[in-house]
């Protein structure tokens, strides 16, 4: 590992390089890894709108405090624009 004309502190610095190349190298990934969840399955700005002649029955009171427009539960109207404000 050592070479004789080098000495020891080269080997030491590269050593020391390595480790915190290291640390930081895993740092970053989780980094990347957390937001990269946080863009997939947090809650997002997106809005619905309908289109302008649409004429969609409104839902009722109690299902449309219960699930936001564009879920399986209250399904936006054909045409309908998706809006999302892109986090990168």
């Amino acid at each position: 590992m050592l070479m004789v004309s080098e000495g020891k502190g080269l080997a030491i610095a590269a050593l020391i390089t390595s480790i915190v190349g290291t640390v930081v190298g895993v740092v970053v990934f989780f980094a990347v890894v957390s937001a990269s969840f946080n863009i997939a399955l947090g809650g997002t700005d997106t809005t619905v709108k309908a289109p302008a002649g649409s004429a969609s029955a409104a839902p009722s009171q109690a299902s449309a405090a219960t699930s936001k427009v564009g879920t399986p539960d209250n399904p936006a109207p054909l045409g309908s624009s998706v809006v999302s404000k892109d986090s990168l």
